[in-house]
């Protein structure tokens, strides 16, 4: 997702700028950088539609294609917004841009995305740690007004050191589910995630709505051989961006991409409220092509949303992407074999009933690919996991009681990479 979005940035930017100099479509063609701007805003993917309905149990869909859409889509979101405060800031300081300079602003929106993520995870361990050595879930009313003074203040924090408050809140907001969530009170879980949840919907709606009113109540003049373009300079991005990142991805894979669904997350590349809120930023560079870009960007969210996601049902249906009605209701892999045992135990299986039900489907998954569970215990993943149990869950709270193997899965494991 972090390096498709630099694609599709360039892509679409370099596009534009392409256009903008033969006189096509009315940007600043004295510099790329406001055709770059246009390429960040409109890199940022909003598939709301697209999940809805592919994450619906009739319609039997592969859970690896709606994982794919869903987490390319929230990191996607973080890296654009990014890219365009880079090139935004750089817009306003009226320098003079060229070739040379793009490096530089690599750097910077390098800087900027690892000092935003280091301050979400560091005010997350914070309010964690605040939490977990008070009494603070005695005063239920009280923990969710602290919870969303926290929430307020990463995002205020991160600003004011002119980072990116959007990065610092999403990484705060992973470590906070990680570990503070489990040293909160049941009331204050249920309710606090009932009212962000409120929140994040209303204000989504209110951008939507104030998207609608500006089309038909917007007096800038739209560019409509722009809009055909960026329709068009959009595909293409998608396009340089899922095939070769699923390429390159399907070398490690143990199970592949398939063309199908890469043709379908090209497809599912809908924009949204992100990229019109980006629009709306725009301040500083030629006017006209500001309006320009504003008005583009609306067409385009609005085009992608009736058109693409009315289609998506089709779409799956075309590309043979759903599921039959045997493979739905089977297990698909280790993992869901995994989350089954873990409902079994904690239904009161017992630990006897669990560990013999994992001895039988660790032989066979074993057998049918020995590599991958030798690897997966020797991961960075599996050290991170030791670690955390041993000293950050610890300190800063966290759940303990997931399923664990018992010792005899150990020895099984031993005993058949000698077999």
């Amino acid at each position: 997702a972090i390096l498709g979005t630099f694609i599709s940035t360039f892509v679409v930017g370099y596009f534009t700028y392409g256009a903008a100099k033969i006189g096509i479509i009315s940007i600043d063609a004295s510099s790329p950088l406001q055709s770059l701007l246009f390429g960040s805003l409109i890199s940022s993917v909003d598939p709301v539609a697209t999940l809805a309905i592919i994450g619906k149990p009739e319609m039997r869909c592969d859970p690896l294609l709606y994982s794919l859409v869903f987490g390319e889509s929230v990191l996607n979101d973080a890296v654009a917004i990014v890219l365009f405060h880079v090139f935004n800031k750089y817009q306003g300081s009226h320098e003079e841009f060229n070739g040379s300079d793009t490096g530089w602003l690599l750097l910077e929106f390098l800087g900027i995305s690892c000092s935003s993520v280091a301050v979400g995870i560091g005010v997350g361990l914070l309010c964690s740690i605040v939490f977990k050595k008070s009494n603070i879930s005695a005063y239920h009313t009280y923990e969710v007004e602290l919870l969303f003074l926290f929430t307020f203040g990463c995002f205020a924090l991160a600003e004011i050191w002119e980072l990116s408050g959007v990065v610092a809140l999403f990484f705060f907001a992973i470590t906070l589910s990680h570990y503070n969530y489990y040293n909160m009170s049941e009331q204050s879980k249920i309710s606090s995630t009932y009212v962000f949840e409120a929140l994040a919907k209303g204000s989504e709606s209110l951008v939507f709505l104030y998207m609608g009113i500006s089309v038909f109540s917007s007096k800038a003049k739209w560019d409509v051989p722009f809009l055909i373009l960026g329709v068009l300079f959009c595909v293409a991005g998608r396009v340089c961006n899922i095939l070769p990142m699923s390429f390159l991805a399907n070398i490690k894979r143990t199970k592949k991409i398939s063309r199908n669904m890469q043709v379908f997350m090209c497809f599912a590349g809908l924009r949204g409220a992100v990229s019109y809120a980006l629009s709306t930023q725009l301040v500083a560079g030629d006017r006209r092509g500001i309006e320009a870009i504003q008005t583009t960007t609306m067409g385009i969210i609005v085009c992608t949303t009736f058109i693409l996601g009315g289609s998506t049902e089709r779409v799956l249906d075309r590309l043979k992407l759903k599921n039959s009605a045997d493979d739905a209701s089977s297990p698909r892999n280790e993992h869901s074999y995994g989350y089954q045992l873990h409902e079994d135990y904690a239904n009161g299986g017992g630990a006897s009933s669990t560990s013999s039900a994992l001895h039988s489907n660790l032989s066979s998954s074993f057998l049918s690919n020995p590599s991958s569970h030798l690897l997966r215990r020797n991961s960075f993943h599996s050290w991170w996991r030791n670690f955390d149990d041993k000293f950050m869950k610890p300190a800063f709270g966290g759940d303990n009681e997931y399923l664990r193997m018992p010792p005899e899965s150990d020895q099984l494991v031993q005993d058949l990479s000698h077999a």
